[in-house]
C-alpha cells in the first residue's frame, strides 16, 4: 500500500502494483459485489479517488470517520499517531454508542421534550437579558415565553449556523457544546448530559471564563445553560468591556 505514483514501483511475482487508493479509495463496491451485507467503513480521507457507489437496500454500512483533520500521510510523529489513534477510538464510541456531540462525545438519556422544557422554564431575568443582547428591549413579561420561541431560540440557531431545520435539542446541546470549547473543557471522555452541564458550570470561575470577557455570545449562551442572573450589564451588554 506504499506503492504511489511519486515512488518507484516495485514488481511483485513480476507484477507492478499500485496502491489501491489512488484509483477508489474508499472499496466498498468490492464488497458487496462479494456478497457483504454489513460492512463498517473506517474514513481517514487521505488522498485518491472515491468512487461512487450505488448501495443496495439490504446492504447495511457503518461510517466511523473523524471530524478533525488527521494531518498528511507522510507526516510519521509518534505524538501525531497517538492523537489520531485517540480521534479513532472515541470517534468509533460515538458511532457504537450512538453518542451526541459534533466535537466531544455525550451520552444523552434526556427526552427531546427537557430540552423543550430548558427554554420554556428560562428565569425571566435571564430572558430580558438575553432579549438585550437582541435589542429588543423593555418587553412585556407576559410576552415572555413568546420571545423565547420567536425571537431568542431562533437567532441562536442562527448565530451557531444550525440548520433551518433544527430541533430544540440540537440548538441546547450545541449551545453547551460551544460554550464548554470555549473554557477548554476536556473533550476526549464520554460524558452525561448531567455531568457535561456540570463541567460547564464548575468552568464558569475559571480563568479560562475570564478571557471570554468580549466574547458576548458564549456569555448569553452561558446565562441560558446556568439559568441564572450573571449580572448582565458587567457580563454581556456593556459596550466598553
Amino acid at each position: 500500500s506504499a506503492s504511489l505514483p511519486v515512488f518507484k514501483r516495485e514488481k511483485l511475482e513480476g507484477k507492478s502494483f499500485l496502491d489501491g487508493g489512488v484509483l477508489n479509495n474508499v472499496p466498498v463496491d468490492l464488497l458487496i459485489n462479494h456478497g457483504y451485507k454489513n460492512i463498517i467503513v473506517v474514513r481517514i480521507y487521505g488522498i485518491g479517488k472515491e468512487k461512487r457507489v450505488r448501495v443496495p437496500e439490504n446492504v447495511n454500512i457503518i461510517e466511523i470517520a473523524p471530524r478533525v483533520p488527521l494531518g498528511s500521510i507522510m507526516e510519521f510523529k509518534k505524538s501525531k499517531t497517538l492523537r489520531n489513534m485517540r480521534i479513532g477510538y472515541y470517534d468509533t464510541l460515538r458511532v457504537v454508542k450512538d453518542l451526541s456531540g459534533k466535537i466531544y462525545y455525550i451520552d444523552i438519556k434526556e427526552e427531546d421534550s427537557w430540552f423543550f422544557n430548558q427554554f420554556l422554564e428560562m428565569n425571566e431575568e435571564v430572558v430580558q437579558q438575553c432579549l438585550k443582547y437582541y435589542k429588543e428591549y423593555e418587553v412585556d413579561p407576559s410576552l415572555h415565553h413568546r420571545k423565547i420561541f420567536e425571537v431568542i431560540c431562533p437567532s441562536l440557531a442562527n448565530e451557531l449556523g444550525l440548520d433551518k431545520n433544527w430541533t430544540y435539542r440540537e440548538l441546547y446541546v450545541s449551545m453547551a457544546e460551544a460554550c464548554a470549547k470555549a473554557i477548554r473543557i476536556k473533550k476526549y471522555l464520554v460524558y452525561t448530559f448531567e455531568q457535561f452541564l456540570t463541567e460547564i458550570n464548575n468552568g464558569y470561575s475559571r480563568k479560562e471564563w475570564k478571557e471570554l470577557k468580549k466574547d458576548k455570545f458564549i456569555r448569553v449562551m452561558m446565562l441560558i445553560l446556568m439559568n441564572k442572573n450573571l449580572d448582565f450589564d458587567e457580563l454581556v451588554y456593556d459596550e466598553e468591556t
